[in-house]
């Protein structure tokens, strides 16, 4: 590392005897002490933002309640089986009949493919999540047993 007093000789030249000689070594010890401060990571900027901890549905199923309370994820996905149709998200605390429903957010899925909704801004769900996968389209449900579901909570 290069010292205060030959980055001083560096930058400006000093005649023995000058009287800015012990300014300046104070100031570049200042400025390399601070450069190293703010360069180093600590162990508290390295972990300041918690990683979110995936779950997953148990087996491949129609749908999934992730929770029956409120709660709030940073990403949700879903992968189809041999089955193209329609991953919704509902803020519900269980998971409906088939028929009419109202989801929170619908995506199309081909067959064997994924999709995976990642949120810059967390999505709270004041009364609970279920995500189900129907064949027919987002406003009616025709659950299909046929995808996996993984959910990161905050």
């Amino acid at each position: 590392m290069i010292g205060a007093g030959l980055l001083s000789r560096l930058f400006f030249k000093m005649e023995p005897g000058d009287k800015r000689k012990g300014f300046m070594k104070r100031f570049f010890s200042f400025a390399l002490a601070f450069l190293a401060l703010i360069a180093a990571p600590t162990a508290q900027a390295q972990y300041a933002i918690p990683a979110a901890k995936p779950i997953a549905s148990a087996a491949v199923s129609d749908g999934w309640v992730v929770s029956t309370k409120p709660i709030t994820v940073v990403r949700l996905a879903a992968t189809s089986g041999a089955s193209a149709g329609y991953f919704l998200v509902l803020d519900a605390t269980a998971k409906p009949s088939n028929g009419a429903v109202t989801p929170v957010i619908c995506r199309p899925i081909a067959a064997n493919s994924s999709v995976s909704l990642v949120f810059t801004n967390p999505a709270r769900f004041d009364n609970g999540l279920v995500l189900l996968f129907s064949t027919t389209g987002c406003y009616t449900l025709t659950l299909s047993a046929t995808a996996f579901f993984e959910a990161s909570p905050k």
